[in-house]
């Protein structure tokens, strides 16, 4: 894969970095940091009355620079004080915004007019198949104070993919993955342009969906992971799932990581098979033995795990796996704890008093297999104006998970 093929890059350096900001802020949607390494500076902050300007992009989620030089942008739910006569407003839907990527001006919605989604979160695309598939979280008003299975029942999460046209940008079909399917966050496709298929982590039930093209030329999904649930007690509900939070690939295309936010592991499966991908590792989590939930049945653990402490800091590691990053020969993943303020206060309020941590895990490239490395630990509580919540990590040069092939 030469340089010059990756649509991230556009050949050029990558001199920004953009964070894209969840929450309501009165000062930015979208902020960007000119990347001198050893002194990211601000460079410019977009106001949320410009990104508002599009019907119904408050929120946003994942980002790309595209082949256009464009910065791309999903959205994850609709801007309330959207003018009334937006139709996309009136209808509660959210689309994708394009940003220039040497200005950073709004350039407009990337979907057509009356294209746009319920729900909205994550995408990939394959310019090869001329294909951009998108994943829903949930409605941000609703998500934002934290999880109420009431909502659930009510629909304010999603539990579809949606399909678009890469060239034209239309959508042409939704892959409703059923309640297994349930608040599908992470999406990657295999990095071999090739490729028409790849995976999804579907947070809710612990799965993970296969998606691929088919000899007719549309898209279909198939489970083809399932965490079991553990029933246990002490815990807010009588059964707790996996909650898979993040998923990626390696640059092999030979395992598929995804970490469980609430089992408190992070799993490793060998996908050389691609319809039937083990190995784990154990960092915190909710069924820790010294915590107040106890394990009533378990179909794979015979014992609840006991907390893990990094002896480079002796520190005790309370948090649990949740986003995730593969080093490019993948021999080093790289786990971060926070998940989203709201989320991470209702399931491990201790994360907002101590701060989020980065750990390594080693991986066994060769045979497969995990161990965390107990000599690297990045403690974010220690930061000056912390306690920080670190959420995701980013290669300067790229990486398994922001990366797009031709």
């Amino acid at each position: 894969m030469k340089a010059c093929t990756n649509l991230s890059a556009s050949c050029r350096d990558r001199a920004f970095l953009s964070l894209a900001i969840l929450r309501r802020c009165r000062k930015a949607a979208l902020v960007t940091l000119d990347m001198c390494l050893s002194n990211a500076r601000s460079e410019s902050m977009i106001s949320r009355r410009f990104l508002a300007a599009e019907p119904g992009v408050t929120k946003k989620s994942a980002r790309f620079n595209i082949k256009s030089d464009n910065l791309f942008l999903a959205a994850l739910g609709p801007n309330r004080r959207t003018s009334v006569l937006s139709l996309f407003n009136r209808r509660k839907l959210c689309g994708f915004v394009l940003l220039d990527g040497e200005t950073f001006e709004l350039v407009g919605n990337w979907e057509l007019p009356g294209e746009a989604r319920p729900f909205g979160y994550d995408f990939w695309y394959q310019p090869r198949h001329n294909v951009m598939i998108s994943t829903e979280w949930g409605a941000p008003k609703r998500l934002a104070n934290g999880f109420n299975p009431a909502d659930l029942e009510a629909g304010h999460y999603g539990q579809c993919l949606h399909v678009w046209d890469w060239n034209t940008h239309k959508h042409i079909q939704t892959l409703d993955l059923g309640e297994e399917g349930a608040i599908p966050l992470e999406i990657r496709f295999l990095h071999d342009p090739a490729a028409a298929e790849g995976y999804v982590g579907c947070a809710l039930q612990g799965t993970v969906f296969r998606f691929y093209k088919t000899q007719k030329g549309d898209w279909a999904a198939e489970r083809v992971i399932k965490v079991p649930v553990k029933k246990v007690e002490g815990w807010i509900l009588p059964e707790m799932s996996g909650l898979i939070t993040d998923i990626l690939i390696s640059l092999d295309d030979r395992f598929l990581y995804f970490s469980n936010w609430l089992h408190g592991d992070v799993r490793q499966y060998d996908i050389t098979d691609r319809r039937n991908p083990i190995w784990w590792v154990f960092l915190g989590g909710s069924i820790q033995n010294d915590g107040p939930v106890k394990v009533l049945e378990d179909s794979e653990l015979d014992s609840q795990p006991s907390p893990r402490i990094v002896k480079v800091h002796k520190c005790l590691v309370v948090r649990s796996p949740q986003m995730l990053q593969l080093s490019l020969d993948g021999k080093r993943l790289y786990v971060t704890t926070s998940l989203y303020s709201a989320w991470d206060k209702q399931f491990y309020p201790e994360l907002i008093k101590y701060g989020s941590v980065m750990m390594q895990i080693d991986v066994d490239t060769v045979k497969g297999g995990l161990r965390l490395n107990e000599n690297f630990l990045v403690d974010f509580g220690a930061e000056p104006e912390g306690p920080a919540l670190a959420h995701e990590v980013r290669y300067p040069g790229g990486d398994c998970t922001s990366d797009i092939w031709l």
